[in-house]
């Protein structure tokens, strides 16, 4: 089983390890736990935790795409 991390330290190691630009905010990724785009679980005591063997998944849901700018016709 992996390690469990709390919810608090995702965007931290996801800055640290450079793998979402830019980092998602700690409410970005409490958000996407509670919405559920990313494996998260809430414990019996009322916090979120993420598991560390997931980190490449949850930075692939939290990736941002650029916006692309359309020229005006």
């Amino acid at each position: 089983m992996s390690e469990r991390v709390p919810l608090s330290k995702l965007a931290s190691e996801l800055r640290r390890q450079n793998l979402v630009e830019p980092p998602p905010t700690y409410r970005e990724t409490y958000n996407a736990a509670l919405d559920g785009r990313i494996p998260a679980e809430r414990g019996d005591n009322g916090r979120w935790s993420w598991a560390a063997a997931d980190l490449p998944l949850i930075a692939a849901a939290l990736c941002r795409r650029p916006r692309t700018l359309q020229s005006a016709k």
